[in-house]
């Protein structure tokens, strides 16, 4: 599960408002934008790793980011005013990694490219946590290629297409320093976003000029305004992705869930549908994938850790009560297990995709294939488990899986 809490809608603007152009034949450019971005945090990471291991103090607050080839002096003067404007004993997110907690490591992408200036996603991982924190770091070729700027997010898979539109969004309705709240949709703001389909701007402006009006705001499909929000991939193919969003309103532990469907666009990905309606099958995905995550990681670091019962990642909550202790139990008896009872597998699949087989008023049979890699691009399907799904409290939760074979 990734976590990205909502963010100033200023930041999100920097993004949508970057030229697009990209300059063809740049394989030299792209490997010089590269080993600027990772020179700069692999010396940065160190340094914070040995500064936490010693306790003594950061490179932010002794200012040795200053002294570093890899930064503008735009960028440098930014960073000093942040700096500048922390109080005593405020916290602190740092601005070159923008959180609280030191990455273990980062692995960094070339995502645009154009005449005087580029876009790297740079993706952070944390010891734990299988999923990356990711930030968009820009970068100008003024003086040679040198990071200018930094930003919470990534705006290139659908996950955070996502999240850059609703930070922005959300954004868009908070007070401003004379008190007014701006209203995106009847300021039709939203029809200037990158990140929307054509046909779904066409249709919320049908619901926008309406002479009945609107019932609840047709991107959140509430009449309040969360005050945060989680986002979390369900599933992707080539040309559609669906994404779940996770909102918390004031004084309400419950989340608002919203299933948002994508398409690909010329560019990138573009948000096509939202739907407060949250089907089995995006469950049962959404349970699986996030469990064969955590399960990969675990193997790979050798964390010793059991499945559920040590992770805190909120996967439960696709889980029934008794689904949940069931699973609980198993995991926490200390026993071998000869196949994970979950994935009913030895081997971990790539992903496991989810295909409703059976679909009730209040009860589904979700059939999950695994995919495993046979070739470059090309993947082995082969059936994996059924899951039975059942109405509970108005939320789809599963109460049974039972492996196939």
């Amino acid at each position: 599960m990734v976590v990205r809490w909502m963010r100033v809608a200023l930041i999100s603007l920097v993004i949508l408002g970057l030229g697009v152009a990209v300059v063809s034949g740049q394989d030299d450019e792209t490997d010089a934008i590269r080993e600027v971005v990772e020179s700069f945090y692999a010396d940065y990471l160190a340094q914070l790793q040995s500064d936490v291991a010693q306790g003594t103090g950061s490179p932010l607050i002794e200012g040795a980011y200053r002294s570093s080839p890899n930064l503008t002096p735009g960028w440098i003067a930014n960073v000093d005013n942040v700096l500048a404007k922390v109080e005593n004993g405020a916290t602190l997110i740092d601005p070159f990694t923008l959180t609280q907690d030191v990455p273990e490591r980062v692995e960094v992408e070339v995502t645009e490219v154009w005449a005087d200036g580029a876009e790297t996603l740079v993706r952070q991982y944390f010891q734990g946590n299988p999923y990356s924190h990711n930030i968009t770091v820009l970068l100008n070729n003024r003086d040679g290629w040198k990071i200018d700027y930094v930003v919470d997010g990534e705006n290139v898979t659908p996950a955070g297409v996502v999240e850059s539109y609703y930070t922005w969004y959300l954004g868009y309705t908070q007070p401003n320093a004379q008190g007014s709240v701006a209203n995106p949709l009847t300021d039709r703001a939203y029809q200037y976003s990158p990140y929307l389909s054509a046909r779904l701007v066409a249709d919320i402006d049908g619901m926008v000029s309406s002479a009945e009006g609107i019932a609840a705001d047709p991107f959140l499909l509430a009449q309040d305004v969360p005050e945060s929000f989680v986002v979390e991939q369900v599933s992707a193919t080539d040309m559609s992705a669906t994404v779940l969003l996770r909102g918390w309103f004031a004084g309400n532990p419950t989340p608002h869930d919203l299933l948002i469907t994508l398409t690909r666009g010329a560019d990138f990905w573009q948000i096509d549908r939202v739907s407060d309606e949250i089907a089995p099958d995006a469950v049962a995905s959404l349970f699986y994938n996030g469990y064969l995550a955590y399960r990969r990681y675990d193997l790979e670091q050798d964390t010793g850790r059991r499945p559920l019962v040590d992770w805190g990642a909120g996967l439960e909550a696709s889980l029934s009560d008794a689904m949940q202790a069931t699973l609980t139990e198993v995991f926490d008896s200390g026993e071998v297990l000869r196949v994970d009872p979950v994935l009913c597998a030895q081997n971990l699949p790539e992903r496991v995709d989810a295909v409703i087989t059976e679909n009730g008023s209040d009860r589904a049979v979700v059939r999950m294939d695994a995919l495993y890699l046979a070739g470059e691009g090309v993947y082995d399907h082969l059936p994996l488990a059924t899951v039975d799904l059942s109405q509970i409290d108005g939320r789809w939760l599963m109460t049974g899986i039972a492996c196939a074979g």
